[in-house]
């Protein structure tokens, strides 16, 4: 018989790594989410204000947000990635939000 036994615990096997990882998914996700959710805000704000670099800015910026969360998820990119990604989409918008309506 080959293959794996699904049954056999590897000794090396670490339960603290796997609530670690576990741990950091659910982060993930609720960052990726959160991302999401910020550049629809965004977008939409940006369509409130009125002025006229904030109704193109406002709404490219949110959407490329929404883009890059959806992309992060179909394309299953690497953590790292990820995390680089959604933590910079999420530093742009804070910015131009605070500057939006400053």
């Amino acid at each position: 018989m080959s293959g794996r036994d699904p049954e056999h615990i590897s000794e090396d096997a670490s339960t603290g790594a796997a609530l670690a990882g576990l741990a950091e998914g659910f982060a993930r996700d609720w960052v990726t989410n959160g991302t999401i959710l910020l550049s629809i805000i965004t977008a939409v704000a940006g369509v409130v204000t009125g002025n006229l670099p904030w109704v193109v800015l406002g709404p490219a910026i949110g959407i490329l947000g929404v883009l890059v969360g959806w992309t992060s998820i179909k394309k299953r990119w690497s953590i790292p990635v990820t995390w680089a990604a959604l933590l910079a989409v999420l530093a742009v918008e804070v910015v131009l939000l605070v500057v939006m309506f400053a």
